[in-house]
């Protein structure tokens, strides 16, 4: 067994039981980022694909309407 120095697990112990109060608030917001940022993501994707689905199509370039290269 060996012998733990007290110092050294107060050195440890000190900063984490200072932000141990500051942690649970950190993983709480990144938590919420993370809950409205995938369906803002989702909706932005939709929205974009919608519009490109709608959209008129573009004139083709040389390259897309040569059908030897596809």
């Amino acid at each position: 067994m060996t012998d733990m120095n007290p110092q050294i697990i107060l050195k440890g112990a000190v900063p984490a039981i200072l932000l141990a109060p500051v942690a649970v608030p950190i993983v709480q917001g990144l938590c919420g980022i993370a809950v409205v940022g995938l369906p803002l993501f989702a909706v932005g994707t939709l929205v974009a694909k919608t519009v490109g689905a709608l959209s008129p199509p573009s004139k083709s370039s040389p390259l897309e309407a040569d059908s030897s290269l596809l």
